[in-house]
């Protein structure tokens, strides 16, 4: 019987964009927004992703962590709101490219899906035996 479930590692990724999502436009709270890009950037290889869109992320926290005036902060955050959006596509954009949300990208998940002496097939990881 085949399942259609995915790798462990997609639903971390599909979790953190969720919740990404959620930060930005649901709770309209972008330092998680900010925070948490960084934390999926961390799963991703670093060579899926320019070095200047991370330092741009960086520097808008770095901006939240030594700003004291919230007329300051209302202001950046209303110039800002294209930008994030944009980070949002990006990093959706990443995930597609770089084909971290499909299963072929991952290497088996248990020592079923490789072949030992005794095997006459490979059962892959989202697989049942019949």
């Amino acid at each position: 019987m085949s399942s259609t479930g995915y790798h462990p590692q997609i639903g971390s990724i599909i979790r953190f964009r969720d919740q990404i999502y959620t930060a930005l436009y649901v709770n309209k709270n972008v330092k998680s927004f900010l925070d948490q890009s960084i934390g999926l950037m961390a799963l991703l290889k670093p060579e899926d992703y320019s070095q200047e869109f991370i330092e741009n992320i960086v520097k808008e926290q770095e901006f939240f962590d030594k700003n004291q005036s919230r007329t300051k902060e209302i202001n950046h955050l209303r110039s800002y709101r294209k930008q994030y959006n944009k980070w949002f596509k990006e990093l959706n954009k990443i995930l597609w490219n770089g084909k971290y949300l499909e299963n072929k990208t991952y290497s088996p998940e248990t020592k079923r899906d490789t072949l030992f002496k005794n095997e006459k097939k490979v059962i892959p990881w989202n697989e049942d035996e019949k």
